[in-house]
């Protein structure tokens, strides 16, 4: 295991997301935690990996809007160790 700590966007896009959304700060800390989650360990966050080899995460539901869900889309380079992140979104709620 490499002692190279990772590296991630998530701040950054988390930032644009809440503020062309304005979330409600429940929203904002809980897809913070989620963007500490990736910076520790971004293998060891349940997601869904596509065809393609990006990742989707279904994060919780939004406080903003309990019909939604809030989602994380994002690739890993494990060799470079870093974390993009596509976006942040809402989809439906299940």
């Amino acid at each position: 295991m490499s002692s190279k700590p990772w590296r991630a966007n998530a701040h950054a896009r988390l930032a644009d997301f809440a503020q062309s959304r304005r979330r409600v700060d429940a929203d904002v800390r809980r897809l913070f935690q989620f963007a500490q989650r990736l910076a520790i360990d971004p293998l060891d966050v349940g997601a869904d990996r596509d065809q393609s080899g990006e990742f989707y995460c279904r994060i919780g539901r939004s406080s903003t809007d309990p019909s939604y869900d809030l989602v994380a889309g994002y690739r890993i380079d494990e060799a470079r160790r870093t974390v993009d992140v596509i976006s942040f979104s809402l989809v439906p709620a299940r």
